[in-house]
């Protein structure tokens, strides 16, 4: 079994830990999965922002299986018994009481983006935990277009609109360009087709929009764009997906995407 280890450019990570609050050192005890870690003090810590492959996914050909399995000995190759540095974000915690926390070895690499540039992970954000989202982002994109690591899985590639209604109770990142903008009471509705009752649609409640505003985002521009969004599909007179912060809406600037 091969790992996949990234040739890309290396991320500017210095200055990144100024924007997190230190926590404290710690040594990793064990390795539970592509996103997840067992501390030497027996505290479980979930890497913030990441979504590693199921170890065991039921919904994956046994030909494909192995992708949790190569993304979790590729986390245990970077941090299994070394010396980690551990910071949290916003939220310490999640309500499974685990530590939501950003690792940095000591020669100054962060855990999540040496994982996201090497293709071992997607990025899973949260409103309350929205830092370095942005620098997560970059890293994830440029193994995409590598095609390293889980992104050569074409269980894992970026689905057209078209085609959501395949993969409803799924994580997905969907692509596709917005036909309509769309406003009911304080909700936004993103449509796709002409049909918004069975085309893909991004929903966006009136407490999410007044986030958008807060980060001087005009939910009207996202009209005539072509986009990326990322996060659960739902059905509901036809697929859906319900964004909760501004991170999960991309504008993507090329027309090759």
């Amino acid at each position: 079994m091969v790992l996949f280890f990234c040739q890309a450019r290396a991320y500017e990570y210095k200055g990144l830990q100024k924007k997190l609050k230190f926590i404290g050192e710690y040594t990793v005890e064990r390795v539970i999965d592509g996103d997840s870690i067992i501390l030497e003090n027996g505290q479980y810590v979930r890497l913030l922002g990441l979504k590693a492959p199921l170890l065991v996914n039921r919904k994956l050909k046994s030909a494909e299986q192995s992708s949790g399995i190569l993304s979790k000995k590729y986390l245990e190759s970077l941090i299994l018994g070394k010396n980690i540095h551990l910071y949290k974000a916003q939220e310490k915690r999640d309500r499974y009481g685990r530590i939501l926390g950003h690792i940095f070895l000591k020669d100054g690499r962060w855990v999540q983006g040496e994982i996201l540039k090497s293709g071992m992970a997607q990025v899973y954000s949260f409103a309350d935990n929205r830092l370095l989202v942005a620098e997560m982002l970059k890293e994830e994109h440029l193994a995409e277009k590598l095609k390293l690591g889980l992104w050569k899985n074409q269980f894992y590639k970026i689905k057209d609109h078209k085609k959501a209604y395949k993969y409803i109770h799924n994580y997905e990142i969907i692509k596709g360009k917005v036909l309509h903008v769309g406003r009911f009471k304080k909700m936004y509705f993103i449509n796709f087709g002409d049909h918004w009752d069975t085309d893909f649609t991004v929903v966006i409640s009136g407490k999410t929009a007044r986030l958008f505003e807060k980060n001087s985002i005009d939910i009207w521009e996202y009209r005539g764009k072509k986009i990326m969004v990322r996060g659960w599909l739902k059905e509901y007179k036809g697929p859906n997906m319900t964004i909760s912060h501004p991170e999960q809406i991309e504008i993507l600037k090329s027309e090759n995407n």
